[in-house]
């Protein structure tokens, strides 16, 4: 399968959950293996990227496992879509490049084209020297509460998972937020309030 399975449970779980219809990958879709997996799951999908090698590589990659997503050059910081054009705009392992006022305005522009906003990054379970590009900040899960909290939107769901295809879903009211401390990667989900 072109897709591991976390980004295939991660996905599929947080678009049923939000009812999603309507999906983009907003921030650098990369090789495009999630919009592939969203696509053959029969949700619309438009993959963004400033890189056209990376869109080049993603259409050849969808080609190849009859995957429809629709892929644009688009620069995640202006984003020119209508508003609520979509109905989750969904970032994976993208704004730990970025400052925080950047996130802000990134997280903020999203909600302005979609109607519920999924992040995923890496936590700081990892340390510096695991760096791929070089810049990116491992950040607990409390700076990202802090982050978020300045954005006009409202933190609805939050999960984690590691490696190997775990996945861990975790509620506010049931399972306290220290479960996910340890864990590779953390997400939320956002919507305006």
């Amino acid at each position: 399968t072109v897709v591991n399975s976390y980004a295939g449970s991660l996905t599929s779980d947080c678009a049923q959950t939000c009812y999603c219809y309507t999906c983009t990958d907003v921030a650098d879709c990369g090789s495009g293996v999630t919009c592939d997996y969203l696509s053959k799951e029969g949700y619309e999908v438009t993959g963004i990227d400033i890189d056209k090698d990376m869109l080049k590589l993603a259409e050849n990659i969808a080609n190849k496992v009859h995957a429809f997503p629709k892929f644009m050059k688009v620069n995640l910081k202006s984003l020119d879509f209508p508003k609520k054009y979509f109905d989750v705009a969904f970032s994976d392992g993208v704004l730990e490049h970025f400052s925080d006022r950047e996130i802000i305005s990134i997280i903020n522009d999203q909600l302005n084209v979609a109607k519920i906003v999924i992040i995923s990054v890496p936590s700081n379970h990892f340390k510096k020297e695991q760096r791929i590009l070089g810049d990116e900040r491992f950040m607990d899960i409390k700076k990202w509460e802090i982050i978020i909290s300045k954005t006009k939107g409202k933190e609805i769901k939050r999960f984690g998972f590691g490696f190997q295809g775990l996945y861990h879903e975790i509620l506010y009211p049931f399972l306290k937020k220290k479960m996910i401390k340890n864990l590779p990667f953390i997400g939320f989900v956002i919507k305006n309030p």
